[in-house]
């Protein structure tokens, strides 16, 4: 399952997947802001919507094998 939350602090929000059946909790971005996300529809990489206080939203890729996001815009 994937979700994002704010584990780090309360402005800044990263996405985060957990293994159903083991409860493992791992961590996929590490972007320290305001990140948001889609899922792509083969489960292999994530469309990052990230900003922060002095940078307006930007789109970011990110393959979930390498945890790299690539900036698009």
């Amino acid at each position: 399952m994937y979700f994002k939350a704010n584990k780090k602090h309360p402005g800044i929000y990263e996405i985060y997947r957990v293994d159903l059946n083991n409860d493992t909790l791992e961590t996929l971005t590490d972007l320290n802001g305001m990140t948001d996300y889609q899922l792509s529809p083969d489960e292999q990489s994530l469309l990052l919507t990230h900003s922060s206080l002095v940078r307006p939203p930007e789109l970011y890729l990110q393959s979930l094998a390498n945890k790299t996001p690539i900036q698009l815009t």
